[in-house]
């Protein structure tokens, strides 16, 4: 568990994603209808923003919501947003409409992807190409996420999740 001063400040996230999207702190000021002044003392740590104020910059930077429940616990509140496993029964109409895609995709290859890159599902055509390109062993060594995030293989993954 990590403690609150080994956790990234507010303003470091804040920062790290107004750059990854190319942004000016005028530029996110202006598309999130606060004052530049505001952003800048988030982000250098003499402001702390109310919780509102989070969810309007992380929306306004268009952030997916697992990083939105990360820059609010940053700023000291409670996520918003659950993260539901796959596996649950509360998301049985999501497989489900994922295995219809994956159906409806035939003839065509179809994978579904972690936000790791990791292939948790394929349909038919998918499979037996991957089998042209690797070779049926390794095409059948499945990867599937687990509730840490990491992945499950029947071989072991050397750490490379």
């Amino acid at each position: 568990m990590t403690s609150v001063n080994e956790r990234p400040a507010v303003g470091q996230l804040l920062r790290y994603w107004r750059q990854v999207r190319r942004m000016s702190q005028l530029a996110l000021a202006t598309e999130a209808r606060v004052t530049p002044r505001h952003v800048s003392f988030v982000e250098s740590g003499r402001a702390t923003p109310r919780r509102e104020m989070v969810l309007t910059l992380a929306g306004t930077l268009d952030l997916p919501l697992r990083d939105r429940n990360q820059l609010l616990v940053a700023a000291g509140y409670a996520p918003v947003y659950h993260d539901t496993d796959l596996d649950q029964p509360a998301m049985t109409p999501v497989r489900a409409a994922v295995d219809r895609v994956l159906r409806q995709h035939e003839p065509y290859p179809a994978v579904v992807l972690t936000r790791h890159w990791d292939v948790t599902q394929t349909n038919d055509a998918a499979r037996a190409m991957f089998e042209w390109l690797v070779g049926p062993a390794a095409a059948r060594t499945r990867r599937r996420p687990t509730s840490s995030g990491s992945c499950s293989t029947r071989k072991a993954c050397a750490g490379t999740c």
